[in-house]
């Protein structure tokens, strides 16, 4: 997953697993933890939010700030 806020980004590893069902029409959560309930889009990551570039978090704090989210797939 990739997380871009006006130029600054960051990424963060997880799987997936069969047990999400993305059924949350607002949230996305991924954890660094296997639990796993209607918000979770991945599990088992990398990265906590406290692990994130710092940078990105000041541009993640902006009223308004748009953020880009690219989740990227991959089969094993």
């Amino acid at each position: 997953m990739i997380i871009e806020a006006n130029g600054v980004k960051d990424i963060v590893r997880a799987h997936g697993s069969s047990r999400l069902t993305f059924i949350s029409p607002t949230d996305i959560v991924i954890r660094k933890s296997n639990y796993v309930c209607g918000r979770t889009v991945a599990i088992g990551a990398d990265k906590a939010a406290c692990d994130l570039s710092r940078k990105l978090i000041e541009k993640l704090k902006a009223a308004n700030q748009k953020v880009k989210i690219t989740l990227i797939a991959q089969s094993y």
